[in-house]
């Protein structure tokens, strides 16, 4: 489906299809993507500079819509695994030959949310570890308590004798677990 995003958590990746018109040259550009369900930390720094190298020996005197698209760009070049032909003509850099910005954004966009779900996904995987765990300490827990408490009726017991009757025996039992 366009747009739609799959997260492959056991690669790291994720895969979406764009289907957009071109805001300058009104072509339209359909193509499968796949990218990097995160930037690690030296990619990141690597994006980082690619964006101020971009923007020249002063990237403080860039306008908003260059800085915009030098960062789009520098993060894509470290994100897009895989792409459409159009993505790689012309340049090193993924998309920067393309007159329409708008379909860098839409890749742009799409890339950064996948980033988004990926997280979530993470996050829920470490939530459902987190419960399994706490079901698993809980239940051995529980089974030690009950263990540790049938030891302690068994003491109890053996102190008073072997001719205890059944009901002082339950009675024992039952005090003892409240």
């Amino acid at each position: 489906m366009i747009n739609e995003i799959r997260i492959d958590m056991e690669k790291e990746q994720a895969t979406f299809t764009i289907d957009a018109i071109g805001s300058f040259d009104k072509k339209r550009y359909v193509a499968g993507f796949v990218v990097k369900a995160f930037l690690n930390p030296i990619d990141r720094i690597s994006a980082d500079k690619l964006r101020r190298e971009l923007l020249g020996p002063n990237p403080e005197s860039a306008g908003s819509e260059e800085k915009t698209m030098a960062f789009a760009l520098a993060q894509l070049k470290y994100r897009v695994i895989e792409a459409g032909p159009f993505w790689f003509k012309g340049s090193d850099i993924g998309g920067a030959a393309l007159k329409n910005d708008n379909i860098i954004y839409h890749v742009f966009n799409l890339a950064t949310k996948a980033e988004e779900e990926y997280g979530k996904l993470l996050s829920q995987e470490a939530e459902q570890m987190e419960k399994a765990l706490n079901n698993s300490l809980d239940s051995q827990t529980l089974k030690g308590f009950e263990k540790d408490l049938e030891e302690e009726v068994d003491e109890e017991l053996a102190q008073l004798g072997p001719n205890v009757p059944a009901a002082v025996k339950q009675a024992i039992k039952a005090k003892k677990r409240k």
